[in-house]
């Protein structure tokens, strides 16, 4: 049926799994935090110490015009199984945005006899907990020395940066710089024109070498993640023992 709104999960579209859904309503859960604080002795209030996004919470609300009850049941137990593993969502009010989640509240028949009932489905993102860009902005920069500046979009508190580098000689050790977090590799072995590449899986960092982890070879001093603000423009370099071409590459993140 005709919606004004087009949800998909990984490019299945919701509309797709019959004919009788229609999709009634996206609706967006307020922001939630956990804050750690500290009061300040003789003082009214508290020092904020840590603020974490928890999650971004979407539930979609449809109907199924369905009077069979075993049908209807058939196709709710349809959309519970489009959803289950989760995945990469996007909704049309969030044009060139996408969110990588979970489904945390599957839809239930709660009514047999009230077959126009409208039922709902819920997706929550963690790694990030926020709808980030569909299209990543990105970077690249050359030489042994080399340094710019990567505008990185959206309100959110902070995006994580990838980074694909090229070596133009056997590389041996690299400084990353992403603003104010570094990692530093060395003992590592890429010949010319082989690529170190710094992503993530899941929200895991992973430094590698084609399938060869490099993360044993990550000083002891570098950051835990290569992070930067959203809405701001950050300063990445490298400094690398021979000639490199970085690309460096981060999703803006969105409330």
């Amino acid at each position: 049926m005709i919606s004004r709104y087009d949800v998909s999960l990984n490019d299945l579209p919701m509309s797709e799994i019959d004919p009788n859904l229609l999709v009634l309503d996206v609706s967006y859960a307020d922001p939630s935090y956990a804050i750690d604080s500290a009061q300040v002795g003789g003082r009214d209030g508290a020092v904020i110490l840590n603020e974490t996004k928890e999650s971004a919470n979407v539930t979609i609300t449809f109907e199924l015009h369905i009077y069979s009850i075993a049908e209807r049941q058939r196709v709710c137990q349809l959309v519970n199984a489009w959803a289950k593993d989760g995945g990469i969502l996007r909704i049309n009010d969030r044009p060139e945005q996408r969110l990588n989640c979970v489904c945390i509240q599957k839809a239930t028949v709660a009514s047999a006899r009230n077959w126009t009932d409208p039922l709902s489905i819920t997706f929550a993102g963690y790694k990030p907990p926020y709808w980030e860009d569909e299209t990543p902005s990105a970077l690249t920069i050359s030489g042994r020395t080399a340094s710019g500046n990567l505008y990185i979009p959206g309100n959110g508190k902070e995006s994580y940066i990838s980074c694909s580098v090229v070596a133009k000689g056997t590389l041996t050790a690299i400084r990353i710089n992403a603003g104010s977090s570094y990692i530093e590799l060395s003992g590592i072995n890429i010949p010319n024109n082989g690529t170190l590449t710094i992503d993530y899986l899941d929200g895991v960092l992973r430094i590698r070498n084609g399938n060869t982890s490099l993360l044993s070879k990550r000083t002891g001093a570098s950051s835990d993640d290569l992070r930067v603000a959203c809405g701001a423009n950050c300063q990445v370099s490298i400094v690398a023992n021979v000639l490199v071409a970085a690309t460096f590459s981060a999703r803006g993140c969105w409330t």
